[in-house]
């Protein structure tokens, strides 16, 4: 049974004795109903795609007005006449809400975490959690160019341009990957500016410098180390982290494994005699396959070394 829907002629309708709900329908427009439930009303829209009948909920009808539920119902009806699913559009629309910059950073850093040495997963994990922490619980296909280039600006003001730059980056990495793995369709960080441009450093250290940093090394992890990465241009990790088993003093070579290499690809570095002799001198520690440092791990005292806070 149907009736012209107006307010009062919706206020009227009641359930029928012994139904569990009763939906009555707008003579106005086909497939826009009204469900009768014991204790509410509901505005519900009714139409068949690929030959099966589906029904959407538009909202309470003692909340959403019967004009307003009309046009909703209407535009519901237009998009099936053009071909689509507004059942499968909300799904897929509730779906997508439920991919959030929490869970899409958390998967991200979970992946970085395998591929990036400690050092630079902290400065990313820090970057993300605290400069990024007013995205968390929104949706990532919610997340626009304008809210981005805000929070960059508010970023240089509190911490400064260089780490407005930083966080920036991380965010567009973050999205770069998203894109990639289908979580998202667009990345907001693309033709945001960065703050400061960063100029690069034009200082050549000089014969003489590099004299005085040798001779201010003592004869200590810190300044063995100092030494062996002017000797052999490795990043001060690689060698902070040397361990016994990579190297043949008697062969003069140090073999970097693919784990501790950047592009991933083993590594060998000839070691010059000077390299050699400062390698035999360095003692070794009982039950520790480390060169460098002590407790768990390699060389880690960079902040409290001599060199460091002359």
């Amino acid at each position: 049974m149907s009736v012209r829907f107006t307010q009062q002629s919706v206020s009227v309708l009641s359930l029928p004795s012994g139904k569990p709900y009763h939906i009555g329908w707008d003579e106005a427009l086909p497939g826009f109903g009204v469900r009768i439930n014991p204790t509410n009303k509901v505005w519900v829209v009714q139409y068949r795609v690929a030959g099966k009948s589906k029904r959407q909920t538009i909202g309470r009808a003692d909340t959403i007005p019967l004009d307003e539920a009309r046009k909703n119902a209407k535009g519901i009806l237009g998009k099936v006449h053009n071909g689509r699913d507004p059942h499968a559009e909300q799904a897929e629309a509730k779906a997508r809400a439920r991919i959030t910059f929490d869970a899409v950073s958390d998967q991200y850093l979970k992946r970085a975490r395998t591929r990036l040495k400690p050092r630079s997963y902290e400065e990313l994990e820090r970057n993300i959690a605290r400069h990024w922490a007013p995205l968390r619980g929104l949706p990532i296909h919610k997340i626009d160019r304008g809210s981005v280039a805000s929070r960059i600006e508010e970023i240089a003001t509190n911490s400064g341009p260089i780490a407005s730059n930083r966080a920036r980056a991380a965010l567009s990495a973050l999205f770069a990957w998203a894109m990639g793995m289908g979580l998202t369709e667009a990345n907001p960080v693309s033709a945001t500016i960065k703050i400061a441009d960063e100029i690069s450093r034009a200082h050549v250290i000089t014969d003489a410098e590099i004299a005085a940093i040798w001779n201010a090394c003592r004869d200590d992890d810190h300044g063995r180390i100092i030494r062996l990465l002017m000797l052999t241009g490795q990043r001060r990790d690689e060698v902070g982290d040397m361990a016994w088993t990579e190297l043949d003093l008697d062969a003069a070579l140090w073999t970097l494994p693919k784990e501790r290499t950047k592009n991933k690809l083993a590594h060998e570095v000839p070691l010059s005699p000077t390299a050699v002799e400062i390698l035999h001198s360095s003692p070794r520690r009982n039950g520790r396959s480390f060169v460098f440092g002590e407790g768990q791990g390699g060389f880690s005292g960079w902040s409290n070394s001599p060199l460091t806070k002359s």
